[in-house]
């Protein structure tokens, strides 16, 4: 859980790998003069690979966005009340113990670098 992006790696044009575009013109009676849309794909994965992660993480399930730190606890809250917490360990939501938990975890995760 970064409160902020001040240690956090974002990637740039230098992580990506070289890409071939190719442009296949046709026309779309749907879009305005013909056009298609070009970069919306790109979205659509996002927030399905951030709960992913959150799950992968913490062994809770998030569906609802945005998927703020708070709901995190909140889910964690939830499922230490039905007995689903963690997968290694149960643990209060909000504590120092589940704090470090979700700091080991992300550090082991996370992009280190710039």
């Amino acid at each position: 859980m970064n409160p902020d992006f001040a240690d956090y790696h974002l990637f740039t044009a230098a992580d990506m790998p070289q890409i071939e575009t190719v442009l296949i013109e046709t026309e779309d009676p749907l879009g305005p003069f013909g056009a298609k849309g070009v970069g919306e794909m790109g979205g659509t994965p996002t927030a399905a690979a951030i709960a992913n992660a959150i799950y992968d993480a913490v062994g809770v399930r998030l569906t609802t966005l945005p998927m703020t730190p708070e709901r995190v606890i909140q889910a964690l809250d939830r499922a230490n009340e039905r007995g689903k917490g963690s997968k290694s360990k149960r643990v209060k939501a909000g504590s120092d113990e589940q704090e470090d938990i979700l700091d080991r975890t992300l550090k082991k995760r996370l992009p280190t670098g710039n």
